[in-house]
């Protein structure tokens, strides 16, 4: 009786175990098809579109309609799939001057612009990548192209942390590497006078993160008598600093707005380069 219930009881794992099994397959499969279906669409998503008529305010109002739902398509994407949809995209429409300049006038608002919820840098530089080297474009807007790639291929992810002189709310100078290495830390650089600033920190400071995660503050706005009053408006257990040298006049990094997020791994390398901080608080 016992050995006919254990093989019985055996019997319904395995069942369990098969249907548990066949239905995560299942998803998997379904996953990996919704995501081709995306790639293709993306690929595919401007093969019927006329650029040859982008000259008008109708066709260019049309036009950035379907972009805007385009960079959502791009956002769903695979990151291999993604510059071959973007490059399909820009040699079909480099024909058409007109179309060709309002692309890449939309990627630069769409894609670039801090406050634009389509800000996505993976994509956009591929979108720069191809405008340095349009024969389309003026040599202006190549060379404004060049300028952005550059700066943008600057603290990616992956990389090591860049250095810089700094000295902290208590007074210790150190270099930025040696406060960031040996804990998952986020960076949040601010200006102390900026409202924006004041609002996220604030935010950032009453949201739950996990106890070993370090946030540092650093200062980038340069007045050391407006940082020395408000150093201190921090939570305790933050480590707050300020920038000896300017990061952004030394090339060292470039913000597009403040505050700036970073984070980085145990071993100093960036593991996020400036997320919106909605993602941070979710």
């Amino acid at each position: 009786m016992v050995r006919r219930l254990l093989r019985n009881i055996s019997v319904v794992i395995l069942c369990a175990t098969t249907i548990c099994c066949g239905r995560v397959q299942k998803e998997r499969d379904a996953g990996e098809v919704a995501t081709a279906r995306v790639d293709y669409a993306a690929l595919h998503y401007w093969d019927s579109y006329d650029f040859s008529s982008c000259g008008s305010s109708h066709d260019s109002l049309v036009m950035e309609n379907a972009f805007s739902v385009y960079v959502s398509l791009l956002a769903e994407t695979e990151t291999s799939h993604r510059e071959a949809a973007v490059d399909s995209l820009l040699v079909r429409v480099e024909r058409y001057k007109e179309g060709y300049e309002l692309i890449n006038d939309m990627a630069w608002r769409y894609l670039d612009d801090p406050n634009s919820p389509f800000r996505d840098e993976d994509t956009f530089i591929i979108f720069l990548r191809h405008a340095v080297q349009s024969q389309v474009l003026p040599e202006e807007a190549r060379m404004r192209a060049r300028y952005r790639l550059d700066q943008a291929m600057m603290n990616r992810p992956g990389m090591a942390a860049a250095g810089f002189p700094l000295t902290t709310r208590e007074g210790v100078r150190m270099d930025f590497r040696d406060v960031i290495m040996g804990d998952t830390t986020l960076v949040m650089f601010y200006d102390p006078d900026c409202d924006q600033c004041k609002k996220i920190s604030g935010e950032l400071s009453r949201t739950p993160l996990p106890a070993t995660l370090k946030i540092v503050g650093v200062d980038v706005a340069g007045d050391r008598l407006f940082w020395e009053k408000t150093k201190w408006n921090f939570p305790a257990d933050w480590v707050v600093c300020f920038a000896e040298i300017s990061l952004e006049d030394e090339e060292i990094y470039h913000f597009m707005a403040l505050p700036t997020f970073y984070m980085y791994d145990k071993e100093g390398c960036i593991i996020l380069k400036d997320p919106s901080p909605s993602l941070l608080f979710e």
